[in-house]
């Protein structure tokens, strides 16, 4: 990010002290991403059951494109299932890895060929057109 002031690092942090029972590697590792972030939102003080999904749905409510890492044919329920479906509910431009074959699929407003255009600028580094779309 030192090398790109222009991108911008948003940290959605789904409740207070969340890395309290990880190793102290993990934290580190945490606490050193969240310290070089533009800034860090809490969706919540405490852990609760659904502090998982409220954070999603923020990230999904506030998001122009979600990428997701998920098999779009899945009929079982995970986290990732849910924010996908309730992204779907809500129009978003959902872009699909499948886990097993690495399949890419598109659904919601934007066309395949735009997301395609954002991501080849994306990857030959041409930000300005990427932040600007």
């Amino acid at each position: 990010m030192e090398q790109h002031p222009e991108i911008k690092l948003h940290c959605v942090v789904p409740f207070a002290a969340q890395d309290q029972k990880w190793t102290p590697e993990q934290q580190s590792r945490y606490h050193a991403l969240l310290d070089r972030s533009s800034d860090v939102f809490l969706t919540q003080g405490k852990y609760s059951k659904d502090c998982y999904y409220i954070r999603n749905r923020y990230l999904v409510d506030h998001a122009d494109i979600v990428l997701a890492v998920y098999d779009m044919n899945a009929n079982k329920r995970s986290g990732t299932g849910y924010t996908v479906h309730y992204a779907q509910a809500r129009g978003k431009t959902i872009i699909a890895i499948d886990p097993d074959d690495f399949h890419i699929s598109f659904s919601g407003a934007k066309t395949q060929k735009n997301i395609l255009t954002f991501f080849k600028n994306l990857a030959t580094n041409d930000y300005k057109t990427v932040l600007n779309r």
